[in-house]
């Protein structure tokens, strides 16, 4: 392949291209190539949005849609993972009435506390607009957004479904493609139609709805197999949540980490704080979806070599890929931090205030991205339980400094106490994978 050849005279990969890693690079072809465009499709969705509501506005919605988030990870109970792992146990065995059986349970599971929590946000709506957040205006936005917590927990566990088989591509259209494809049309249908905030929460909730129908049918395109298969009982509900629950915590204290700062400058300081600093986190996560990709193929592979006792190809094959990632992330990363006026720009002049604020995101996503691969690491080697604790240390860490720097720096504060908790579960993360394979990830 002549994209290997080009990467291969590269001189930090000049020699070290074996056959591992050219496995890891042409499966990571696809799953890159959609996710970097679903990473430029929910760029253009963010400006659209921003330009569209402007600074304030674009306050009350990422408020809105934080907390959707929040509540649909809590929702789908780290499903989305622990399916994953039986699914591809069964569909390699080919025991179709085994993976039917387990993808049911998990779907009705995921569907049953998704629902309740829906009910609890709406029901909670009106008090944490009110006393919570101080805007009354965000009661109707909450409300609606909530709607979008069961098809979006679903979506996702059916996206995971789909990583099981190997359906990369149809995995990523579900999960990050689609979403803000569809939500682009609607958003210039329902805002331009004059209805504001609720006319964008309404377009992603339709959106959210329209994502899960199409991942349904993806689904049963994928495994034809289950409309003869009966469905068995291979696993009880109690066995699927133990392997679950470390995991559905993890995901819960990593989405709370990225969105703490968004949820305490909306108590703490104005809307337009509020979107001006959401503006310039989700600019500096663009170069994630390169890190997403890489252990999305990467994870299974750790996971073999680490069970025939190969830690020696696991170190050469992490350190090759944090080069990779931070070679085709160093575009985004250098305009950031050497232009970070003319990035913010493009949400519109009011959001050139978040440039400082872009900068020191930015530096400390590029030191994730070098050894970001370690937390990945874990989960594959059997350390779920010490990637839970990293994440809960470091969720604490940034919420106590959210309050400590928002009063008085605001965005800024934000943006440090985001860094420095990230930093902290890298550094922990690689300390871990240190003590348990003796190995250390770097460039």
């Amino acid at each position: 392949m002549n994209f290997m050849r080009l990467i291969d005279r590269l001189p930090f990969m000049r020699g070290r291209f074996d056959d591992h890693m050219k496995e890891v690079v042409a499966g990571s072809v696809v799953g890159f190539f959609w996710r970097v465009a679903g990473a430029a499709l929910q760029f253009f969705c963010n400006v659209f949005i921003a330009r569209l509501l402007g600074v304030s506005h674009m306050g009350a919605y990422m408020l809105a849609f934080t907390i959707a988030v929040v509540a649909s990870t809590v929702g789908r109970l780290g499903l989305d993972q622990s399916m994953l792992r039986f699914i591809a146990v069964y569909a390699g065995r080919k025991e179709w009435d085994k993976l039917k059986g387990v993808y049911t349970r998990g779907m009705l599971l995921t569907l049953a506390v998704s629902a309740f929590i829906t009910l609890l946000l709406l029901l909670a709506s009106p008090w944490l607009s009110i006393t919570i957040f101080k805007q009354k205006e965000l009661t109707i936005p909450m409300m609606l957004m909530s709607l979008s917590i069961v098809p979006s927990a679903l979506s996702n566990v059916i996206s995971g479904s789909l990583q099981a088989l190997k359906r990369i591509q149809n995995s990523t259209l579900v999960q990050v493609v689609l979403s803000p494809a569809v939500n682009i049309v609607l958003l210039w249908l329902f805002v331009s139609a004059g209805y504001g905030v609720a006319g964008a929460v309404v377009a992603y909730v339709v959106s959210a709805v329209l994502v899960f129908l199409a991942g349904a049918l993806l689904w049963r395109l994928a495994v034809p197999e289950l409309k003869t298969a009966p469905s068995s009982g291979a696993i009880t509900t109690s066995a699927l949540m133990k392997v679950s629950m470390p995991l559905a915590w993890t995901s819960v204290m990593i989405i709370f980490m990225g969105m703490a700062g968004t949820l305490i400058l909306g108590a703490l300081r104005t809307p337009a704080e509020v979107g001006v600093y959401s503006a310039a986190l989700r600019l500096s996560l663009v170069p994630n979806y390169i890190l997403i990709a890489v252990a999305a193929i990467s994870a299974p592979k750790f996971a073999a070599l680490y069970d025939s006792g190969d830690v020696a190809t696991i170190e050469r094959i992490s350190k090759h890929s944090i080069r990779l990632m931070l070679l085709f992330s160093a575009p985004i990363l250098i305009m950031s931090v050497f232009a970070p006026g003319i990035m913010m720009r493009l949400y519109g002049s009011g959001f050139s205030a978040g440039a400082s604020s872009l900068v020191i995101l930015s530096l400390g996503q590029a030191l994730f991205i070098a050894i970001g691969l370690a937390g990945q690491l874990l989960i594959m080697t059997g350390k779920e339980v010490a990637v839970r604790n990293i994440t809960f240390m470091a969720a604490f860490l940034n919420i106590v400094l959210c309050f400590v720097l928002i009063p008085s720096f605001g965005v800024n504060g934000a943006a440090i106490a985001h860094i420095i908790s990230y930093t902290f579960t890298a550094i922990a993360s690689q300390y871990v994978v240190g003590k348990h394979l003796k190995i250390l990830l770097h460039p």
